[in-house]
């Protein structure tokens, strides 16, 4: 989970506890998505419920995503790079944006 989100329009930066990523607008397509619960998916690949999801997830309705997750806060940020099928979808506080 991010610490911090910060968005100045043409690049989203994700602040993490030793490193920062960086997200431009031009390369992805980048949204607020809420209300819709990940963690209850089909377990690809990847680790699930044992410090955080992460990894390959599958559910009907969305179909195959990557998860990075710490707690389930309901709020995450969607990235996929534009042309790809296989969005990332990222748990976060509203409140630490």
């Amino acid at each position: 989970m991010p610490r911090s989100i910060e968005d100045d329009g043409e690049t989203v930066v994700l602040k993490r506890l030793l490193w920062s990523k960086r997200y431009s607008r031009t390369a992805y397509d980048i949204s607020e998505v809420s209300g819709i619960n990940l963690m209850n998916g089909l377990r690809v690949f990847g680790s699930g419920a044992y410090f955080g999801y992460s990894g390959y997830f599958y559910k009907t309705k969305i179909g195959l995503f990557k998860l990075l997750a710490t707690e389930d806060t309901g709020h995450y940020l969607r990235i996929q790079r534009k042309g790809s099928k296989r969005p990332l979808y990222i748990a976060y506080r509203p409140t630490q944006s």
